[in-house]
């Protein structure tokens, strides 16, 4: 910023005004600074877009309290997608996050930008009812970042006694704007079942690792590395109500903040995923916070107010609310296939499959045929015929035993021995034709 020299002495407040919105916005910076952290993962933690099964499209907005009647906007749109594979396992997900944040009356300073975030998930185990992963995330951001000249008070209008307006501005302002990058990391352990609702977890974040510089003018001001730890756990998970306490704590520099609450959701009738939650902390500076959720399978709202608790706090987030709605695409709940044990397969086979009816008898046969004649199940229909290869397929007097009838002994629930040679003759045949699929019907 270039100024005439016999104004020098009156632009003390063009600069206080700069390093003052330098000061918040490296706080600023850190947007994980959210209430409602669980409605915006991207901005808590960058493996926290790994937990869902649905792609998720969200629109955040955060106005907080600064101090002297100034505050600080941060709208942001940010939409990820999981990785599935097989459709079913959740293997991580992407994300983008669109994102501008106004610090000022007028936007004295703000900041624009884009953020990638991509996570990968290592499952460590698998329950019956819930899975264990181990979430790792990065991001990267570019931001390009503008001080509105025209919403600051120069020197050249000091006219003695206040700053007036319509007086003309002297001074040229040779750099406003500038651009840098970031980039952040997380791990998350979380236990979650199929329906990606997640039971319990830890984790941690690192950001700014890179420590960009904000300073437009004089000495560097690079941003202090941001760190951070969070955990929950559900106590309580009955078919109406889930209660999960959860805690988070957070440093930026030599600021820190502790913050300890607990969640609780009311689930209502019908499809998994619909639930009313009301969320209260408490901020070891002297805050507490509120937030109430609505989800439905397609959708989600949050509202949340943050407030001094006990004596006026003026520490960035002492006084903010915000507002979430998320829209959700895809299915929530991914059914868990049960794994089959594995055949092994003979070499040089042949697959054939015949159907027919045998009277009132209906027969499939599916059968590997290998060249020594012996069949063998299995459950993959493949046609992979050979040209030459005897096929083993039972005759009509071979499938003529199961046309004939077994009896219980009178008035008693016991087969009678001519039923019990007929069964064991049935055995014979099924064992020598493997692909014979037959149902078996009787009552007594």
């Amino acid at each position: 910023m270039k100024l005439n020299n016999n104004k020098k002495n009156y632009t003390f407040y063009t600069f206080w005004a700069i390093s003052m919105l330098l000061g918040v916005q490296a706080r600023a910076q850190n947007n994980m600074n959210f209430t409602q952290f669980s409605l915006a993962p991207a901005q808590t933690n960058p493996a926290m877009i790994a937990t869902s099964n649905q792609t998720n499209i969200a629109l955040n907005y955060r106005n907080q309290f600064i101090q002297s009647g100034v505050s600080y906007e941060s709208p942001m749109l940010t939409v990820t997608t999981p990785w599935m594979r097989n459709g079913i396992e959740r293997r991580g997900a992407a994300g983008v996050t669109l994102f501008q944040d106004r610090t000022g009356t007028g936007g004295i300073f703000t900041s624009t930008g884009v953020m990638l975030t991509a996570a990968y998930n290592h499952s460590i185990g698998k329950g019956k009812n819930s899975s264990r992963f181990l979430s790792m995330g990065i991001q990267g951001s570019f931001v390009q970042q503008r001080i509105n000249t025209g919403a600051l008070q120069s020197g050249s209008q000091w006219n003695g006694s206040l700053f007036d307006k319509g007086l003309e501005v002297n001074e040229n302002v040779d750099v406003n704007q500038k651009s840098l990058g970031n980039f952040n990391a997380g791990l998350l352990y979380y236990v979650a079942d199929t329906c990606d609702n997640v039971r319990s977890y830890v984790g941690i974040t690192f950001q700014n690792i890179n420590r960009p510089n904000l300073a437009f003018i004089g000495d560097k001001f690079k941003i202090p590395v941001h760190f951070s730890a969070m955990g929950g756990i559900t106590v309580l998970n009955s078919e109406k109500i889930q209660i999960t306490p959860n805690a988070r704590y957070m440093r930026n520099g030599q600021a820190q903040e502790i913050r300890a609450g607990v969640s609780t959701y009311y689930k209502m009738q019908g499809e998994e995923g619909r639930k009313i939650g009301l969320s209260a902390w408490y901020d070891h500076n002297g805050a507490i916070a509120f937030a109430l959720e609505a989800h439905q399978p397609k959708y989600s709202v949050g509202i949340s107010y943050d407030m001094a608790a006990s004596q006026p706090n003026t520490a960035i987030g002492a006084a903010a609310w915000e507002v979430t709605l998320a829209l959700k695409l895809g299915k929530k709940c991914r059914e868990r296939r049960e794994e089959k044990p594995k055949e092994e397969l003979i070499p040089d086979t042949t697959i054939t499959e015949v159907h027919g009816e045998f009277g009132d008898t209906l027969i499939t046969l599916v059968a590997w045929i290998n060249k020594d004649k012996e069949a063998v199940r299995v459950d993959t229909l493949k046609k992979v015929f050979k040209e030459n290869t005897t096929v083993l397929i039972p005759t009509e007097e071979d499938l003529l035993i199961f046309k004939r009838l077994g009896y219980f002994f009178y008035r008693d629930d016991e087969i009678n021995t001519a039923t019990t040679n007929l069964l064991n003759d049935m055995i014979k045949t099924l064992k020598k034709f493997k692909g014979i699929e037959l149902e078996i019907q009787g009552h007594s």
